[in-house]
């Protein structure tokens, strides 16, 4: 997760930890800020008193591109695993 969005391990544990966010809360977090050309700071704040869509929908993004994000994500992380 955080080569694909350009963020260290050290960095995503520490925002999880904090924020109380799992894996994909931190994730989509970290999606928007990129597509809202945003701090996620920002983005982390607004998710304590926001629904993620709402928080998509105020920044204009397009959801279908965090979903697509997303798929990429998982296919990355997929054909990295072992493979028997």
């Amino acid at each position: 997760m955080g080569l694909h969005l350009g963020v260290s391990a050290d960095t995503l544990k520490q925002e999880m930890t904090s924020n109380s966010l799992n894996y994909g809360q931190l994730y989509l977090a970290h999606a928007i800020a990129k597509a809202a050309n945003a701090d996620v700071k920002s983005i982390l704040s607004d998710s304590k008193t926001k629904l993620w869509t709402t928080i998509i929908e105020e920044r204009k993004i397009d959801k279908k591109q965090i979903a697509a994000d997303a798929d990429d994500l998982e296919k990355t992380i997929k054909s990295s695993g072992s493979t028997k």
